[in-house]
């Protein structure tokens, strides 16, 4: 990154992500190579794991941007803006 008008939003997006809560599933590799029955665990992982990811992300949101990323029509434009 050498244009230096990039280089403060960079590092304030690096600082925000430090420490968010990767994303892993039981068989991490792509689904084209998976059968069926581990592509479905990766599935029903994701599924289980869906409600607390978003509330992670909305805190996120919340904490590093100010933003009430709710799932009603204020939230969305919050996030939106």
């Amino acid at each position: 990154m050498t244009d230096p008008r990039y280089w403060l939003p960079h590092l304030q997006a690096k600082r925000a992500l430090a420490g968010y809560p990767r994303y892993t599933v039981p068989h991490p590799r792509s689904e084209a190579t998976l059968d069926a029955a581990l592509a479905m665990q990766n599935f029903y992982h994701f599924m289980a794991v869906r409600l607390e990811r978003l509330t992670a992300f909305q805190a996120w949101l919340a904490r590093h941007f100010g933003v009430a990323a709710t799932l009603d029509e204020p939230g969305l434009q919050a996030v939106d803006a």
